[in-house]
């Protein structure tokens, strides 16, 4: 094999490489917030919005709302699968109970499988 046709093939699989690498989703949180109106505080509900891009390849994504106290232990998590095209940005919604003693949120994003 001459030294041209090595370059060409080590060209060739890193270009592969790299194409494949772009066919799964990539998620990440833009931004996110906590809506809760009044009627959701007497049924002790919330909603959390968030703003996804995904920065790979389509396909599907869950988004998972972990709830928190004070001392960062989980007490509940709700979460949404929801299909995305490449490139794409889009605002979803989680609605979640709150349970007692809850303090904060961390919203994950990930390909699902």
């Amino acid at each position: 094999m001459g030294r041209f046709s090595v370059i060409a093939a080590l060209l060739a699989a890193v270009l592969a490489s790299g194409c494949a690498a772009q066919t799964s989703p990539d998620p990440v949180v833009v931004s996110s917030e906590q809506q809760q109106g009044v009627l959701d505080i007497v049924q002790g509900q919330a909603t959390i919005e968030a703003d996804i891009r995904n920065n790979g390849g389509p396909g599907n994504i869950t988004a998972t709302a972990t709830i928190l106290d004070e001392n960062q232990t989980v007490l509940d998590r709700a979460s949404e699968t929801f299909s995305m095209e490449a490139n794409e940005t889009r605002r979803i919604q989680i609605q979640t109970q709150v349970p007692e003693g809850a303090a904060s949120y961390n919203l994950t994003v990930e390909p699902s499988t």
